[in-house]
């Protein structure tokens, strides 16, 4: 009977914690109609140290207030209105070779994922969240691990002050009330970093001035990342 008894609450206890969706009251597209994102109920910080993506390590999960609030924050927020012009400027990438470099396979895999929707907890083209965009761009491109949470990303390698940012760079932004840092993306070139938006999905964004510049909080440089990305 007691282990008929720990059966049961194992089951309820997953079933309380398992895949919810939240509306917000518009879609944002001036239609009137309410969209979803999905989220875990707010329960606790999960305190385990293993590298999963089924769990979210050490993150904290969305209230459907914090959610909104992110959502609304980000209208202020706009994705670079021509894309190709931007990475044209700034790539550097040579079409003549075969081979590509290691730059080039990061920076590639990078635009892969551009456009991807957001999803908290996702980790596919499907929908992907922050710390799962760039755990998979690492990995993809350089096959280099990372752990699947903000807040063991952000222990990862060493401190670079903003000025000294290079491109690979992670760099963190304090967008939630519960959990410092709450967002992680990958430095690119002369202020503008790749993320996983909640409202937008997977864009460039600036540093420079607005939403991200004031929530900026620091950064992180991998050794091994910068020499195969900046040295070829």
């Amino acid at each position: 009977m007691r282990y008929i008894i720990l059966l049961f609450l194992s089951i309820v206890f997953i079933s309380c914690y398992g895949p919810v969706r939240f509306a917000t009251s518009t879609n944002g597209n001036g239609n009137g109609k309410p969209f979803f994102v999905d989220s875990l109920r707010i329960s606790r910080a999960i305190n385990t140290q293993s590298d999963t993506t089924l769990r979210f390590a050490t993150d904290l999960e969305f209230t459907e207030e914090e959610l909104r609030e992110i959502i609304s924050s980000e209208e202020e927020v706009k994705p670079i209105e021509n894309i190709t012009d931007f990475f044209a400027r700034y790539g550097n990438i040579d079409t003549n070779n075969s081979i590509p470099t290691n730059y080039e396979k990061f920076l590639m895999t990078i635009i892969s994922y551009l456009g991807t929707p957001y999803k908290f907890g996702g980790t596919s083209r499907k929908g992907i969240d922050c710390s799962a965009f760039t755990r998979l761009i690492f990995q993809e491109s350089l096959n280099i691990e990372l752990p699947r949470s903000t807040l063991e990303q952000v222990k990862l390698g060493y401190p670079v002050s903003r000025k000294d940012l290079q491109f690979g760079d992670l760099v963190f932004f304090n967008t939630r009330r519960r959990q410092n840092p709450g967002h992680v993306g990958i430095y690119l070139w002369d202020n503008y970093f790749v993320h996983a938006s909640t409202k937008y999905g997977v864009i460039v964004s600036s540093m420079a001035s607005g939403y991200y510049d004031r929530r900026f909080v620091g950064a992180r440089r991998l050794d091994e990342v910068y020499s195969l990305t900046n040295a070829d």
